[in-house]
């Protein structure tokens, strides 16, 4: 399923498997589609409101 998340506070950055990179920070909109794989650094605690869909 994909994921939408929406997070409200924190820094991180995401990396894909076929190397895409995602910074995020507060504020930040992000659609994970279903099979996303990666790894995820966080740089400040994170928070986060996701939908799966």
């Amino acid at each position: 399923r994909d994921e939408l998340c929406h997070f409200v506070a924190g820094r991180a950055t995401y990396r894909s498997d076929v190397g895409e990179v995602i910074e995020i920070s507060r504020g930040s909109v992000v659609m994970f589609p279903a099979g996303w794989t990666g790894e995820c650094t966080v740089h400040e605690t994170m928070r986060n409101v996701y939908m799966l869909a």
